[in-house]
């Protein structure tokens, strides 16, 4: 359902935001001056930081336990696959931030999962870091061609994985919130009125 706003003179962003969620997705419109909105985007009020969620995707239920108690520390949402077969599914449902994603899988190996994660348009700018324990060089190439962007070793260099993570997760945060700003400014140059559908996790749909 669509709900129209008129802006009270003294709007603040905690009554923005509780309107967003108690509605979950729904439409804010209301007549303001364009540079009002400029610094609504510049200072970030219609984006949400949440914490990354991460797909650990692995055979090994020891895998996942390690890796849970290396990043029990930082503001992660962790979830779990334990075949490609459950990745595939599960990555739909979760839409992860970033995949950590095993190579030597008995269903479907990670090079096939990465392969077919790419060709999934609701998924397919995801991060995909590989897990291997093949460390030639023929087995990368097959691992960039297939769609991923970092590799990371087994057994893992645990301050090395945490890196790479933080980075790769950072960089990708900052992907999405430029993709949404030019999206905003889109929606805005198009439209006399400033136009707003927002879902339930403060993110601007078009």
């Amino acid at each position: 359902d669509r709900a129209s706003y008129q802006k009270p003179a003294n709007i603040n962003v905690a009554h923005f935001l509780s309107v967003a969620e108690r509605k979950g997705r729904f439409a804010v419109a209301w007549r303001m001056p364009y540079n009002w909105l400029k610094v609504c985007i510049q200072k970030k009020r219609f984006f949400t930081m949440a914490p990354s969620t991460i797909l650990i995707v692995d055979d090994t239920p020891a895998i996942h336990v390690m890796i849970a108690a290396l990043l029990r520390d930082d503001a992660y949402q962790l979830e779990h696959a334990y075949s490609g077969e459950e990745a595939l599914t599960k990555v739909l449902a979760v839409s992860p931030d970033l995949v950590l994603l095993d190579i030597m899988m008995p269903d479907i190996d990670g090079f096939e999962v990465c392969r077919r994660l790419r060709s999934l348009p609701e998924v397919s700018e995801v991060p995909i870091i590989m897990l291997t324990a093949l460390a030639n060089r023929s087995s990368r190439l097959r691992g960039l061609a297939a769609g991923a962007d970092d590799f990371v070793s087994k057994p893992f260099d645990q301050a090395e994985l945490q890196v790479r993570i933080k980075t790769i997760t950072r960089l990708d945060r900052y992907r999405r919130l430029l993709a949404e700003r030019a999206r905003f400014d889109r929606l805005v140059e198009l439209a006399p009125d400033g136009i707003l559908i927002i879902d339930g996790d403060g993110v601007v749909r078009l």
